[in-house]
């Protein structure tokens, strides 16, 4: 099995020259493997002020420490130019609502795109239905605002759409250092209880190279298909692994690239627009 992989550079648009396994070039025509390759290399901290630096620069400001108030200015000052907004017709349903699902879900949601958020957790449910976010970062009450103004809704239970975006999480085990893939699977099999014919499911939760088709693909036959209540049904696998650091999540949801791996384009492309609706 080969995932081709298609790159979003960081203004949401698409990235030319792509080929399998390949990541394309970003607007300078730099291949985007070289500056992931370049961003892993830096620590964190330093990726962080590098971005805060160029935002700076490019909005005319004298320090580079209050920048943080960018990101979300420049989210709601886009909400109602959003030019995916008649293009992006299917709701997505946000499987887990923790660090990474409800800052995507909201995005999402603030940027035109239908979505409802799903978490087996009760009381944290009631508590975003309550119009309160539950946990703290720069910029996520007002993110989270402009997504419930745009009709964002929230639940525990599993929505049937053609599309899922699962984003569990998937502890660190530092004795055997693997991750523990148990939610991903566990999200996945209630998706595959609920989803039509042909959904898309993108696991958005980090997992090391493989755990998909280790853990996840077996769940059905020939790759993609399985039987619910004597129907024959089929998802496309997408990964689409988040990377954000905490303390500065709104910021990088908008500015980090991303990486979309799908078995087909067709289906690669179909994501990209999902996150090319916020992704700058």
């Amino acid at each position: 099995m080969r995932w081709n992989r298609l790159a979003i550079d960081e203004r949401g648009g698409p990235a030319e020259n792509r080929r399998e396994w390949g990541l394309g070039k970003d607007s300078t025509g730099k291949p985007l493997s070289a500056g992931l390759e370049n961003s892993v290399a830096k620590p964190p901290s330093t990726r962080t002020e590098d971005k805060k630096r160029a935002a700076m620069t490019s909005q005319g400001m004298g320090d580079w420490k209050d920048c943080d108030g960018i990101a979300i200015n420049e989210t709601i000052d886009r909400i109602n130019n959003n030019k995916f907004k008649n293009i992006i017709k299917t709701m997505i349903n946000v499987i887990g609502l923790g660090y990474i699902g409800l800052p995507t879900a909201l995005m999402m949601a603030s940027h035109g795109v239908e979505v409802i958020g799903t978490d087996y957790n009760k009381e944290l449910v009631a508590t975003l239905n309550a119009g309160k976010t539950t946990f703290k970062e720069d910029g996520l009450d007002e993110l989270f605002a402009a997504a419930v103004k745009a009709g964002i809704k929230f639940t525990t239970e599993y929505q049937k759409t053609d599309m899922y975006i699962v984003s569990v999480p998937t502890p660190y085990d530092k004795f055997s250092k693997k991750v523990d893939a148990c939610y991903v699977v566990a999200a996945v099999k209630e998706v595959m209880k609920v989803c039509p014919d042909g959904a898309t499911v993108v696991i958005e939760s980090t997992v090391s190279p493989g755990t998909i088709d280790k853990f996840v693909r077996p769940l059905l036959v020939n790759g993609s298909g399985f039987m619910v209540n004597g129907e024959e049904k089929h998802i496309n696998l997408v990964h689409a692994p988040e990377r954000i650091i905490p303390g500065n999540m709104v910021y990088e949801l908008l500015h980090n690239n991303r990486t979309i791996g799908a078995d087909s384009k067709e289906i690669g492309e179909k994501v990209k627009q999902y996150y090319a609706s916020f992704c700058q």
